[in-house]
C-alpha cells in the first residue's frame, strides 16, 4: 500500500480497536521518537543529536530517506556512516 507514492501499512494500536494507515517515515519518525526519549531517561539529559548508521550499499536517497524522519523526531544528525565503520569506532 502506498500514500502519495510512500510505503505505507495499517497500524493497529494495542489499546484501541481501530487501525490507522502510515507511512513508513512516520512509523520511523515514531521509533526515533522513543529511542530518544529511552536514551534520555537512561542517560539523564535530552538527548538531541545522533550518528546514524547505515548498510554499506544504502544510496545518498535512502541517507536522505532515513535523515528526514530523524529531523521530524527533532534529533540533529551528526554525519551518517557506514555500519562496517561503526564496528571499527566501538
Amino acid at each position: 500500500m502506498e500514500i502519495d507514492g510512500v510505503p505505507s501499512d495499517n497500524l493497529q494500536q494495542l489499546d484501541e480497536e481501530t487501525v490507522s494507515t502510515v507511512t513508513i517515515t512516520e512509523l520511523t519518525t515514531r521509533h526515533l521518537i522513543q529511542l530518544t526519549e529511552s536514551g534520555s531517561d537512561f542517560l539523564g539529559y535530552k538527548v538531541t543529536s545522533a550518528v546514524i548508521t547505515v548498510p554499506t550499499q544504502f544510496s545518498n536517497t535512502q541517507k536522505e530517506a532515513l535523515v528526514a524522519p530523524a529531523k521530524a523526531a527533532e534529533l540533529e544528525v551528526l554525519p551518517t556512516i557506514h555500519e562496517p565503520v561503526a564496528g571499527v569506532l566501538t
